[in-house]
């Protein structure tokens, strides 16, 4: 009996300690789970201002620092970038390291590096400097949209994302790691638009698309611009997410004062800058008083400034260290959670979206990630690159998809909207301020694709100096573009002025005058986009005048049917003073008076350069050789010039003629300012060149075979000053190669490689 009292009474306490222990528990853990859900909600705005916007990343840092939990995220421009980064599970880290080690200039430009351009394209850019086309169609001049199409910034956004936890898939913005909100403007409404589900990557693009800079883009029934047009800072977007604190990062200009307004460029930036400051303002006035107002003191560093992204992000950090007695009271004891490891994305199906006049085979042949394996984020950004490198496309860019439990590829092609009619113009100035003013302007055609192939048809003109019709046709034979056959005809007729050396004084000086019709085909082989193999059958009838055009000009007339073997290889990083690369051309000719004679002559010619440069200093060796054995008359046209600027500087432009040739040449020059990557920068250079070289004729006034004296090569030099400009390289230079053949140079739009 004694024993069974004493077990009932032990068990009824048990039962009655475990009863309070579980009660007290409840209450302890419903109090905690009270506190965390029943703290206001703190929300996070962005605001936009180009790479003023990096100081969000320091903003960023400095909270996760102080432990101050944000539960919601709005941003414009480059806030929404930072913030759409961060909430889709990115570490502040990453971003940082981003921003601070991508090549922000390259971003804006829309062409890849030079490297991935096909070969065709590469040879496109020389002599045609000036940037942009015109484009035709139905007779109607039309326009691109924006300097910039977006080429590099979609891809650059899809890449990122598809690192993050949603691996770049098309989601509602509430289920990101953090809920976030974009802001664009609606540019046919002028109305804000607030982007909350779909592509991310494309969310972020168009909150970003300045006007005029970068064309629109199209989401549902809107067309889309920067959103800091109506909203740069958009407080009323996260309090209607839920936030009952809002914390603003402020970035945004002050209004320059009348005094400073005293240029265009100022003018026309406090304008740009009063649309998103008026309206800044309006937001800002509507922060209470438990909102937190972060301002990082950016003081000058303007919006193109990313070279500055270091500062940038610790004057974003000292900005919350100035507030951290405010911020300390919404500190959270939650840790931060831990940046979730993906399983491996495996794509599963391939969709090409096309749409262009190229075949869907011509795309999908450059696409080479493998289905059923996990996503080469490098292998598509180099096929990519090489697929956008053709230059048949406006947009080209990717967007991954879940659809049934297997992940899908989505590839978007746009052909340029501004087509099929491409013009470009070109202008070339060559004056030594004495004897020699040479101006030439001219304009291309094309129209491209003319079929499903990518063949184009290409017309250009030219008129001063030299005048210039010229038609062909460039026809690819398979997807990858590797075989062509391009028939072309062509007239040319270019006037020398024949300069005595030796008396310039006396501006002596003889008019020598080449015509020339060609019609003729190309066979090529693009064995990569760096090298080119090509066999040329060409027939050229033309006539050779010397003197003025009076009953004593002696004419020469002649008739050649002409094979030419050619090799080019190229890998300049820009044609605009390069600072890297090679470029390497040799060729053999034959003339035979029918295609089934012997030659009557062959010439050999070569021509090598190759840039390497070490910070902002330039080094290049260029060397060119050409020489016949030609005994006769047979290729008395095919004639060698040199003479003018850093072609033995000091001499007339072409001063020099004869059959045969040898020229080197060392040059070194500076950057003194600027950068060679920026869009809109114009890099400045000093430099200097050494020069040695001559021309032969072939044969001697016997009729014998002439060689090559290298005792007789003549040595010059010239120091430069030269702009990258806007309509291409511009030099003023001074030449010497002796006393009587010493001369100023100004050269617009032509460069020398």
């Amino acid at each position: 009996m004694t024993f069974h009292n004493f077990n009932t009474k032990t068990l009824l306490q048990i039962l009655l300690g475990m009863v309070l222990a579980l009660n007290f528990n409840q209450a302890w853990s419903f109090s905690t789970q009270n506190s965390v859900e029943n703290r206001p909600k703190i929300g996070l705005v962005l605001a936009g201002g180009g790479a003023r916007g990096l100081a969000h990343i320091g903003v960023i840092k400095a909270l996760e620092k102080q432990n101050i939990p944000i539960d919601y995220i709005s941003g414009t421009s480059m806030g929404a970038l930072i913030g759409g980064l961060y909430a889709a599970g990115l570490s502040i880290s990453e971003i940082e390291t981003f921003a601070t080690h991508i090549d922000w200039e390259q971003i804006l430009n829309d062409n890849p590096p030079r490297y991935y351009l096909s070969f065709r394209r590469k040879q496109d850019q020389y002599g045609y400097f000036i940037p942009g086309e015109i484009g035709m169609n139905h007779w109607e001049l039309l326009f691109p949209s924006g300097l910039l199409q977006g080429q590099q910034q979609y891809n650059l956004l899809e890449g990122l994302l598809v690192n993050s936890p949603i691996q770049g898939k098309s989601i509602d913005f509430n289920q990101l790691k953090i809920p976030f909100r974009a802001v664009a403007t609606d540019i046919e409404s002028s109305e804000s638009v607030i982007l909350d589900h779909g592509n991310l990557a494309k969310a972020l693009r168009a909150s970003m698309s300045v006007p005029g800079v970068f064309a629109p883009v199209k989401i549902n029934n809107h067309l889309l611009v920067d959103g800091g047009i109506t909203n740069n800072t958009p407080i009323d977007v996260v309090r209607q997410m839920g936030a009952n604190i809002v914390i603003v990062s402020d970035i945004h200009t002050p209004k320059t004062k009348k005094e400073n307004l005293g240029s265009f460029v100022a003018i026309s930036d406090q304008i740009i800058s009063s649309m998103t400051t008026n309206n800044t303002l309006a937001q800002l006035a509507t922060l209470q008083a438990q909102d937190i107002h972060l301002i990082p003191q950016l003081g000058n560093i303007g919006a193109g400034n990313f070279d500055q992204a270091v500062k940038l992000i610790k004057l974003g950090e000292q900005a919350v260290v100035q507030q951290q007695n405010a911020l300390k009271k919404l500190a959270s004891r939650q840790t931060l959670p831990e940046k979730t490891t993906s399983a491996p994305l495996i794509i599963h199906r391939l969709n090409i979206h096309n749409r262009t006049r190229l075949s869907t085979t011509m795309i999908q042949e450059h696409i080479r990630q493998p289905l059923g394996e996990e996503f080469n984020k490098t292998l598509l950004d180099t096929n990519i690159a090489t697929l956008y490198g053709t230059g048949f496309f406006q947009l080209l860019h990717y967007e991954i998809e879940e659809h049934q439990q297997q992940n899908e590829l989505h590839i978007y092609a746009e052909e340029p909207s501004w087509g099929p009619n491409f013009f470009k113009l070109k202008f070339d100035l060559a004056s030594n301020f004495y004897d020699t003013n040479i101006f030439n302007l001219g304009i291309r055609h094309t129209y491209m694709p003319a079929n499903s192939m990518g063949g184009e048809w290409r017309n250009e003109m030219q008129f001063g100096d030299t005048v210039l019709l010229h038609t062909a046709y460039y026809q690819p034979f398979n997807d990858r573009h590797e075989y062509f056959i391009k028939p072309f005809v062509e007239y040319r007729d270019h006037v020398y002025r024949i300069v005595d050396t030796e008396n310039r004084n006396l501006y002596s000086e003889f008019r020598l005058e080449h015509q020339a019709q060609s019609f003729g085909v190309y066979f090529g082989y693009n064995l990569s986009q760096q090298l080119n193999v090509s066999l040329k059958l060409y027939a050229e009838k033309g006539e050779l005048a010397l003197g003025p055009k009076t009953s004593a000009q002696v004419k020469t007339n002649y008739y050649d049917k002409i094979t030419a073997l050619e090799l080019s290889y190229d890998t300049l990083n820009q044609v605009s003073f390069p600072d890297r690369g090679t470029r390497f051309n040799a060729q053999i000719l034959n003339n035979r008076e029918s295609w089934s004679d012997l030659p009557l002559a062959q010439e050999w010619q070569m021509e090598f350069s190759k840039f390497h440069s070490i910070g902002r200093h330039t080094f290049n060796g260029f060397f060119q050789y050409s020489d016949s054995d030609n005994n006769s008359l047979a290729n008395i046209h095919s004639f060698k010039t040199l003479g003018g600027f850093q072609r033995l500087s000091g001499y007339a432009e072409d001063a020099l003629f004869g059959d045969r040739l040898i020229f080197g040449r060392i040059k070194y020059q500076y950057r003194l300012s600027g950068n060679t990557s920026r869009t809109l920068n114009f890099p400045l250079y000093i430099g200097t060149t050494l020069e040695a070289g001559n021309v032969f004729d072939a044969t001697t006034a016997d009729n014998k075979r002439s060689n090559i004296d290298l005792n007789k090569l003549l040595y010059a030099s010239s120091v430069f000053v030269g702009l990258n400009s806007f309509i291409g390289p511009v030099y003023l230079a001074y030449g010497y190669q002796n006393t009587k053949n010493q001369s100023l140079y100004l050269y617009f739009g032509k460069e020398f490689y």
